[in-house]
């Protein structure tokens, strides 16, 4: 057992302040903890450790900057609720007083899994593109039942900034498209008004009253699953899981897997130089061998991708952060190209894609 050689008050010792964590996880968890094995980064001060434990490997995961106490407690009943379902979900251990969370006397709230041994997935790899389309319309089918009030569009209550649904407050998180031009001194907003232009046309053809709602995993996408030992796609990192438009995580998959790559000179995410049509017609299989995409869903799948990729152009190139690539209007640019792109694509004939992609 790790003795606790800390207080809960700030410190500029960082060791010190993970043996206090560590400690506070043994006690609550009634584990026993030996080291951290690997520190897989913060959302601004939200801890994320892979921990060893004396019988088990870990996932420690704090609660997210943005998600208040009420969403981040409501994820973890929905994980729960999948996982004993036999959901494409990690298991989350319950503390010793039986809960989902452990809360420290200062108020920082953390969640424990049990670590998933597997292979990473690939957007280069047919049978991870397929088996991930399977894993996300399954985690929309086993949510039905899932027993909550928050089945509602003004949850959770970060919802206008980190997942607009609304017109106004998509248009508003484009802003960061324009701000990083402003801080170029790039004067000429030719592209970032043909953007606009498009996402107007997209909300005007979208009959968004009949798209099916369901609860989403809210952010996946290739990176954020991983194939266990049982040849299983499990979905982690369900922190934006909400209510929304059932289509929104298989657009949201196709546009980061299609259109989105990590460039290896500069070692950070940005525009494809064109879109991967296959990968996109690979998740529409894997999604289609567990359900259907309604008529409505196949309708607006073009214009709900093509919101969904500005979205992932503003996430993955870190606008949200304050990163400004040097070449961001040059990027600007291929993204309006895809956009044009997009409204030409035609996904609805299913059985089509099934013989012609290989």
């Amino acid at each position: 057992m790790l003795n606790e050689q800390a207080s809960w008050n700030k410190s500029d010792d960082n060791s010190s302040d993970d043996q206090l964590i560590l400690s506070f996880i043994e006690q609550g968890y009634q584990i026993e903890v030996e080291s951290i094995l690997h520190k897989l980064g913060r959302w601004g001060e939200s801890v994320r450790w892979l921990i060893n434990g004396k019988t088990n490997k870990f996932l420690l995961k704090e609660k997210p900057y943005y998600l208040d106490e009420e969403d981040f407690a409501f994820q973890r009943k929905l994980q729960e609720f999948l996982y004993q379902k036999g959901g494409p979900v990690a298991r989350i251990v319950r503390t010793g007083n039986d809960k989902l969370e452990a809360k420290t006397p200062s108020g920082r709230t953390f969640e424990l899994q049990y670590w998933i041994e597997g292979q990473r997935l690939s957007p280069s790899n047919k049978n991870d593109l397929i088996d991930i389309g399977s894993s996300i319309a399954l985690f929309a089918i086993l949510t039905r039942g899932f027993n909550s009030s928050r089945n509602n569009w003004e949850l959770p209550k970060c919802r206008p900034i980190h997942f607009p649904i609304n017109k106004s407050d998509f248009i508003k998180k484009m802003e960061l498209i324009k701000d990083s031009l402003t801080e170029l001194n790039i004067n000429n907003l030719e592209h970032y008004a043909a953007t606009l232009r498009w996402v107007e046309s997209a909300y005007a053809n979208i009959n968004w009253g009949f798209l099916p709602e369901s609860y989403i995993h809210g952010d996946a996408h290739l990176f954020n699953a991983v194939r266990d030992e049982y040849n299983k796609v499990i979905l982690v990192d369900l922190d934006d899981s909400r209510w929304d438009y059932r289509i929104t995580d298989l657009v949201w998959c196709c546009s980061i897997s299609s259109c989105i790559q990590w460039d290896i000179e500069y070692s950070e995410p940005r525009i494809n130089s064109d879109i991967n049509l296959k990968n996109i017609h690979y998740l529409l299989v894997g999604y289609n061998k567990v359900t259907e995409l309604t008529e409505e869903e196949l309708n607006s799948f073009p214009n709900l991708l093509g919101l969904n990729l500005i979205m992932s152009f503003i996430l993955c190139l870190g606008l949200d952060e304050g990163k400004i690539p040097f070449d961001v209007h040059e990027q600007l640019i291929t993204l309006n190209e895809i956009l044009n792109k997009i409204e030409n694509l035609d996904v609805k004939n299913i059985e089509h894609l099934l013989t012609t992609v290989k």
